[in-house]
């Protein structure tokens, strides 16, 4: 990836507390599909500005903070569940 084609396709990929061994993929919602529910843009800029010197403080080197009891997973569409199940 070389110049600003690289650049713009970087700021995809931004630094997530707890997403230090895997990362999320934003797909945008097809039309006609009610169940999707589209997201928030990506933040403007490309992450490697101001905002990526947290990630060098003492505090993000600290677990993220973990109230109560984990809630347990989402239960995933009806949709997911048939892709998953298929042979």
């Amino acid at each position: 990836m070389r110049g600003h084609a690289g650049r713009r396709r970087l700021r995809r990929v931004r630094p997530w507390r707890g997403h230090d061994s895997h990362f999320h993929i934003r797909l945008h919602c097809p039309e006609g599909q009610p169940g999707c529910q589209p997201q928030a843009p990506v933040p403007p800029g490309d992450g490697c500005d101001s905002s990526l010197a947290w990630w060098f403080t003492p505090e993000a080197r600290q677990p993220a903070p973990r109230p109560g009891k984990p809630a347990p997973p989402p239960a995933l569409p009806a949709a997911c569940t048939g892709i998953l199940a298929a042979p």
